[in-house]
Protein backbone atom coordinates (compact mmCIF):
# COMPACT_ATOMS: atom_id res chain seq x y z
CA UNK A 1 0.00 0.00 0.00
CA UNK A 2 0.89 3.36 -0.73
CA UNK A 3 2.72 5.63 1.90
CA UNK A 4 0.39 8.66 1.54
CA UNK A 5 1.83 10.97 4.09
CA UNK A 6 5.29 10.89 1.81
CA UNK A 7 3.06 11.17 -1.67
CA UNK A 8 1.33 14.34 -0.48
CA UNK A 9 4.53 15.36 0.67
CA UNK A 10 6.08 15.26 -2.65
CA UNK A 11 3.34 16.66 -4.40
CA UNK A 12 3.80 19.62 -1.90
CA UNK A 13 7.70 19.89 -2.78
CA UNK A 14 6.99 19.71 -6.62
CA UNK A 15 4.22 22.58 -6.33
CA UNK A 16 6.71 24.47 -3.87
CA UNK A 17 9.74 23.71 -6.53
CA UNK A 18 7.67 24.83 -8.93
CA UNK A 19 6.20 28.20 -7.41
CA UNK A 20 3.09 27.49 -6.61
CA UNK A 21 2.92 27.86 -2.61
CA UNK A 22 0.82 25.07 -1.44
CA UNK A 23 -0.72 24.93 1.72
CA UNK A 24 -2.20 22.55 3.81
CA UNK A 25 -5.46 23.18 4.80
CA UNK A 26 -7.74 22.09 7.64
CA UNK A 27 -8.60 18.95 6.31
CA UNK A 28 -4.65 18.28 5.76
CA UNK A 29 -5.23 18.73 1.64
CA UNK A 30 -2.76 20.38 -0.45
CA UNK A 31 -4.20 23.71 -1.81
CA UNK A 32 -2.58 26.38 -4.53
CA UNK A 33 -3.04 28.49 -7.10
CA UNK A 34 -2.00 27.50 -10.85
CA UNK A 35 -2.72 30.09 -13.77
CA UNK A 36 -4.95 31.87 -11.75
CA UNK A 37 -7.71 29.06 -10.84
CA UNK A 38 -7.82 27.46 -7.23
CA UNK A 39 -6.47 23.49 -7.10
CA UNK A 40 -6.66 20.94 -4.02
CA UNK A 41 -5.08 18.13 -3.97
CA UNK A 42 -6.96 15.40 -1.96
CA UNK A 43 -6.20 12.06 0.04
CA UNK A 44 -7.87 9.80 2.11
CA UNK A 45 -6.64 7.70 4.42
CA UNK A 46 -9.26 5.05 3.87
CA UNK A 47 -8.37 4.64 0.10
CA UNK A 48 -4.83 5.19 0.41
CA UNK A 49 -3.69 4.88 -3.23
CA UNK A 50 -6.51 7.30 -3.89
CA UNK A 51 -5.38 10.95 -5.20
CA UNK A 52 -7.69 13.92 -6.56
CA UNK A 53 -6.70 17.03 -8.25
CA UNK A 54 -9.76 18.87 -7.80
CA UNK A 55 -10.53 22.35 -9.37
CA UNK A 56 -13.82 23.32 -7.08
CA UNK A 57 -16.44 25.12 -8.16
CA UNK A 58 -15.69 26.34 -11.76
CA UNK A 59 -19.20 27.57 -12.39
CA UNK A 60 -22.32 28.13 -9.81
CA UNK A 61 -25.81 26.99 -10.61
CA UNK A 62 -28.30 29.68 -10.46
CA UNK A 63 -31.56 28.11 -11.64
CA UNK A 64 -33.56 25.05 -13.72
CA UNK A 65 -32.49 26.49 -16.86
CA UNK A 66 -28.67 27.00 -16.26
CA UNK A 67 -28.55 23.55 -14.45
CA UNK A 68 -29.43 21.74 -17.41
CA UNK A 69 -27.03 23.89 -19.51
CA UNK A 70 -24.35 22.87 -17.04
CA UNK A 71 -25.49 19.31 -17.22
CA UNK A 72 -24.63 19.41 -21.03
CA UNK A 73 -21.86 21.04 -20.44
CA UNK A 74 -20.42 18.76 -17.88
CA UNK A 75 -21.05 15.43 -20.40
CA UNK A 76 -19.60 16.92 -23.60
CA UNK A 77 -16.10 17.72 -21.02
CA UNK A 78 -16.37 14.44 -20.16
CA UNK A 79 -16.98 12.73 -23.22
CA UNK A 80 -13.93 15.11 -25.33
CA UNK A 81 -11.26 15.34 -22.48
CA UNK A 82 -9.17 12.63 -21.27
CA UNK A 83 -9.34 11.83 -17.82
CA UNK A 84 -11.29 14.60 -16.69
CA UNK A 85 -14.28 14.02 -14.68
CA UNK A 86 -17.09 17.09 -14.32
CA UNK A 87 -20.08 17.22 -11.79
CA UNK A 88 -21.75 19.18 -10.12
CA UNK A 89 -22.99 19.19 -6.17
CA UNK A 90 -25.04 21.44 -4.57
CA UNK A 91 -25.97 23.77 -7.10
CA UNK A 92 -21.81 24.09 -8.23
CA UNK A 93 -19.71 22.25 -10.59
CA UNK A 94 -16.49 20.61 -10.04
CA UNK A 95 -13.73 18.96 -12.22
CA UNK A 96 -10.49 16.60 -10.74
CA UNK A 97 -8.59 14.05 -12.39
CA UNK A 98 -8.29 10.68 -9.84
CA UNK A 99 -5.30 9.03 -9.99
CA UNK A 100 -4.26 5.54 -7.97
CA UNK A 101 -0.82 6.00 -7.01
CA UNK A 102 2.21 4.06 -6.03
CA UNK A 103 4.66 3.78 -3.54
CA UNK A 104 7.25 4.94 -6.16
CA UNK A 105 5.04 7.73 -7.50
CA UNK A 106 6.82 10.83 -9.11
CA UNK A 107 4.33 13.95 -8.86
CA UNK A 108 7.04 15.43 -11.37
CA UNK A 109 5.46 13.16 -14.24
CA UNK A 110 1.99 13.91 -13.94
CA UNK A 111 1.26 16.69 -11.86
CA UNK A 112 1.71 19.03 -14.54
CA UNK A 113 -0.14 17.47 -16.99
CA UNK A 114 -2.73 16.95 -15.20
CA UNK A 115 -3.45 20.51 -14.28
CA UNK A 116 -2.71 21.29 -17.52
CA UNK A 117 -5.79 18.75 -18.40
CA UNK A 118 -7.95 20.50 -15.79
CA UNK A 119 -7.36 24.06 -17.10
CA UNK A 120 -8.08 23.23 -20.76
CA UNK A 121 -10.76 21.32 -19.30
CA UNK A 122 -12.07 24.31 -17.92
CA UNK A 123 -11.66 26.52 -20.89
CA UNK A 124 -13.56 24.08 -22.74
CA UNK A 125 -16.60 24.10 -20.14
CA UNK A 126 -16.40 27.72 -20.14
CA UNK A 127 -16.48 28.16 -23.68
CA UNK A 128 -19.16 25.32 -23.63
CA UNK A 129 -21.60 27.52 -21.46
CA UNK A 130 -20.92 30.88 -22.61
CA UNK A 131 -22.02 29.53 -26.29
CA UNK A 132 -25.08 28.14 -24.93
CA UNK A 133 -26.46 31.21 -23.22
CA UNK A 134 -25.69 33.13 -26.31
Amino acid sequence: MANYPNILQRCQDWLADNGLRPQIDNDGDLVFKYQMLNFVIIWSEDDAPFLRILLPVIWSIDNEAEAEQVLIACNKVNMQRKVIKTFTTNNNTFMSVELLVQDDFDPSQILERSLEMLVQGYQFFANEMRGQQN
